[in-house]
């Protein structure tokens, strides 16, 4: 995920682009060097057992919360945006729960806490696993009718949508 977000970056209008220097961040040193971070979707298990095999996740903690970096320099809380997997380890409180809502038995997670900074509690599996993953093709509804109504059919009719299981 760290391409598509790097390419979303770069479509911001010019003068905005011109303002920053986007890097992917894979060692924690790279980190120091940030002065924002965008953590990416994927798997958030994975994440953090890859964080966790060194002093990543502890440095990613500092990051977000304030806190001696890889330098050793203590830093002021920086600003931090999580997608999909990136808002689990953000989320204060991940809460696992079954496709419709319904609340499983409160665990934690045998890989660690997440890093935290957001102060929301986010269900990991709110749509389901990742078996009820699916794609499938937009259907365009028929409403409105005129010009827009019929460009938007062209648009969307027969789209290949991915459908995942997704936090919330």
């Amino acid at each position: 995920a760290f391409e598509e977000h790097e390419a979303m970056f770069k479509k911001l209008p010019q003068h905005l682009v011109d303002q920053f220097r986007v890097i992917q961040v894979r060692k924690i040193q790279e980190l120091d060097a940030c002065d924002a971070l965008v953590i990416p979707g994927g798997e958030s298990t994975t994440m953090k057992i890859i964080a966790g095999t060194d002093e990543f996740m502890a440095k990613l903690r500092a990051y977000v919360h304030g806190g001696p970096g890889a330098d050793g320099e203590k830093r002021t809380p920086r600003a931090v945006w999580g997608t999909c997997a990136g808002c689990i380890m953000l989320s204060e409180d991940v809460v696992n729960t079954i496709g419709g809502g319904q609340e499983q038995p409160a665990k934690r997670c045998k890989y660690g806490d997440p890093v935290g900074g957001l102060d929301v509690a986010t269900c990991r599996n709110f749509f389901g696993r990742q078996a009820q993953s699916f794609e499938a093709a937009v259907v365009a509804g028929a409403k409105g009718d005129g010009k827009d109504a019929e460009a938007r059919r062209e648009a969307f009719d027969h789209f290949p949508a991915v459908f995942i299981r997704a936090p919330a």
